[in-house]
């Protein structure tokens, strides 16, 4: 009964304005704030005439009718009217929702368009296609190339607190081979995603509903995307390695279009494929070596236009050997390494700060760290270190504003190799090789000191390719809002020569609290995973 008044109440309002025309009035647009469950969801309607009666409208479901003023494109038995009134003297009409912070609202889909009336001209709005999210897992998979039976590379969008797939995008073939740091960049409203499928193809989404936009061609490029500090525009830095002639540069694209800017030349010198953002998105540094001095620089960026600013010296001369960079709102930290002496590797991290007119601080550092990272919520810096072909991994942990000062080291004693530290509010999470039956591992480490303990993957000896680490503002089981870490592990189940190899791909999630881990299937070959929380 509800369903049918919906119906029919929509049916007298375009009665009402079946004498109207369309003609004449331009394009009315309908803006959205990014739908993430547990906060504010703002649409505002733009182009109205000022004054113009606004019916704006919400439905789970979309459907087409063609209408004498456009295509509206909700179902109309399902929609319901959740706000009316004037346009203001600009042709605005804003309407902003409270949605509740619970997980059963994650991923639930919402669709939302007006019928903007005047006296002399009625039409319906451009449609906000929507879904409320939660957390989610973006997984980049490069398919199988065996020419008897290929299968084409996917990339994979699950939301966490169920968890389940949400949608998925099938490429047309499968890739050689995907970056681990191949993650997507999304715009402001998480309406438009980008992701670099290839070094030299850049797909760009619909991250809501799994669509492909649009694929462009590029020079080779670094899996890194950045965005500007508003969403809008879309950064791909393409080094220059292999000398193709161009040189270095940003490709530039507009992510509401999905369209391609002019680029943007950087000056003259031998970049590595690396470049790293603060957390802000106000600055970007791609870095590069001096080929006379052999002195690593970065050239430093403006996010907001695109524009180099000038050159920035780390490390020393001769640390031409790029490990690890990591970043916080407003200050990144590049690990450099310099070629062994005398048995043994030094290395130097630099520290960029941004909370003023930029500050460069450089220290040595430990010489056989595999990667680093930062909790800025309780300001940690960690560096994951192991010493090659001896067994031990020890954690170094220090506070970035006092990097020179003290730093605890943590023994790690059952592994052997370190790979990768991702950190939480309460703790790291650990991604370690031993050369015993277990293979890879994945730890937990308290930033009290508690001891640490394994998560057990599969009953299948696992190969972990990737690992990711959120606190998040849902409960990973019950539903209950309730602060948590959870992390993700992306599994090969299968690999070198074994039966079904690459074919059991699977993503791991759970939490510090749970040993039972949640599994979902993703598609064969994977190779980068990006957890994005609820803000």
């Amino acid at each position: 009964m509800f369903a049918r008044n919906r119906a029919v109440m929509f049916a007298l309002i375009l009665a009402a304005a079946s004498h109207l025309s369309a003609s004449g009035l331009a394009q009315v647009t309908l803006r959205h704030s990014a739908p993430f469950v547990g906060h504010s969801l703002e649409l505002t309607l733009e182009g109205a005439p000022p004054g113009a009666w606004i019916d704006l409208f919400e439905s789970a479901w979309r459907d087409e009718t063609a209408t004498p003023f456009g295509v509206w494109e909700l179902e109309r038995t399902a929609m319901a009217r959740v706000a009316f009134g004037p346009a203001d003297a600009q042709g605005r009409f804003t309407w902003s929702w409270d949605v509740p912070l619970a997980t059963a609202l994650a991923e639930a889909p919402r669709h939302y368009q007006a019928l903007v009336r005047s006296a002399s001209t009625t039409a319906v709005s451009q449609v906000a296609h929507l879904r409320l999210l939660g957390s989610r897992a973006y997984v980049l998979s490069a398919g199988v190339t065996d020419p008897l039976a290929p299968i084409g590379a996917s990339l994979t969008i699950a939301t966490l607190p169920q968890p389940r797939v949400t949608a998925r995008i099938d490429y047309d073939a499968p890739l050689p081979t995907v970056a681990r740091e191949a993650w997507p960049a999304f715009n402001a409203n998480s309406s438009r995603g980008a992701l670099l499928i290839s070094p030299t193809e850049l797909s760009l989404f619909d991250p809501f509903f799994g669509a492909e936009h649009a694929r462009h061609a590029l020079a080779p490029s670094s899996p890194r995307l950045f965005t500007s500090p508003d969403g809008e525009t879309l950064y791909v830095f393409a080094p220059d390695e292999a000398g193709g002639g161009q040189g270095a540069h940003l490709a530039r694209f507009d992510l509401n279009t999905s369209t391609r800017l002019a680029d943007e030349p950087l000056p003259t010198a031998s970049y590595r494929a690396a470049w790293i953002a603060t957390g802000d998105s106000r600055f970007a540094y791609a870095l590069a070596v001096d080929r006379a001095s052999q002195q690593p620089f970065v050239e430093r960026i403006d996010l907001a236009s695109g524009a180099p600013t000038g050159r920035l010296d780390i490390a020393a001369p001769g640390f031409t050997h790029w490990v690890d960079s990591a970043a916080t709102g407003r200050s990144v930290f590049v690990l450099m390494r310099s070629e062994p002496l005398i048995g043994a590797w030094q290395a130097r991290l630099t520290r960029i700060d941004e909370s003023g007119a930029p500050s460069v601080t450089v220290l040595p550092w430990y010489g056989y760290a595999r990667t680093i990272a930062v909790a800025p919520q309780v300001g940690v810096f960690a560096s994951l270190v192991g010493l090659p072909n001896m067994p031990g991994v020890s954690l170094a942990l220090a506070r970035p504003e006092a990097l020179a000062g003290p730093v605890q080291s943590v023994a790690l004693p059952y592994f052997d190799t370190a790979l990768r530290a991702v950190p939480l509010r309460d703790g790291v999470w650990l991604h370690a090789w031993s050369s015993d039956a277990s293979g890879h591992e994945l730890y937990y480490r308290n930033w009290n000191g508690d001891p640490q303990y394994s998560i057990p993957l599969s009953t299948f000896p696992p190969q972990i390719v990737d690992i990711a680490a959120i606190d998040d503002v849902l409960g990973e089981v019950s539903g209950e809002p309730a602060l948590g870490g959870r992390a993700c592990a992306l599994v090969r189940e299968f690999s070198g020569s074994s039966p079904g190899s690459g074919a059991r791909a699977k993503l791991h999630v759970f939490s510090q609290e749970w040993s039972a881990t949640w599994e979902l299937t993703v598609g064969p070959g994977p190779g980068s995973l990006l957890c994005v929380p609820i803000p």
